[in-house]
């Protein structure tokens, strides 16, 4: 047989060196604090997660998007620009991006067809890549405990059976892979059906899965 091939040492420029392409920062605000524009600069992460918070509007998130691309431009180690995430921690309905027809995740299973939720989810990620987001943070694969969950909380997931939420959370994020966007489903398995604490402070309950 062919004698393996002996190991070629390559060497490596530590300049050349980018770990923090594996980082995702965020921040809060509407703007950059000089602290975070240096750690920024210092580390040139991979990502900018933004949520709502971040937001008040297109032109606001514009600007605010042109300022982080600035900080990374001249940096050796990066040939491309750095991803940013979206978190509608609202399902939208706040409607910090200005979608034509904000739709919470309650309200976008209701529409109850297939082809309505896939163009749902077109039309929100159409807008949030018009305002310059790369990854978006949805569509949420949580299934509701009815019994546990108050209003609020029921409006921010697809539905209380796995059925549904899997029906709909594939349909809804069909649609934004066509628009162009990058989807992440979230959150972490079970978040869903944990109780919520007085101090904010999630517990998982113990269900059957």
């Amino acid at each position: 047989g062919v004698p393996p091939a002996e190991p070629v040492a390559v060497p490596v420029n530590p300049e050349d060196v980018w770990p923090a392409r594996h980082l995702i920062i965020g921040f809060d605000g509407v703007r950059l604090s000089e602290e975070t524009k240096s750690l920024i600069q210092r580390y040139q992460p991979g990502g900018v997660w933004l949520r709502e918070s971040n937001v008040t509007g297109p032109g606001q998130l514009a600007a605010l998007i042109q300022e982080i691309y600035a900080l990374y431009r001249g940096a050796a180690a990066l040939d491309m620009r750095p991803l940013l995430f979206f978190a509608p921690e609202s399902g939208l309905s706040s409607n910090a991006l200005q979608v034509s027809k904000p739709l919470a995740y309650s309200e976008v299973a209701a529409l109850n067809d297939p082809n309505a939720i896939k163009k749902a989810g077109y039309d929100m990620a159409t807008a949030t890549i018009q305002a310059g987001i790369d990854v978006l943070l949805s569509p949420p694969l949580d299934v509701c405990d009815p019994e546990s969950a108050d209003a609020s909380a029921k409006r921010l997931v697809f539905g209380d059976n796995a059925e549904t939420v899997a029906r709909v959370g594939l349909a809804y994020a069909e649609g934004m892979m066509e628009a162009g966007a990058i989807v992440v489903g979230k959150h972490y398995p079970g978040a869903g059906t944990a109780i919520m604490q007085g101090d904010g402070i999630l517990l998982l309950a113990e269900t059957d899965v």
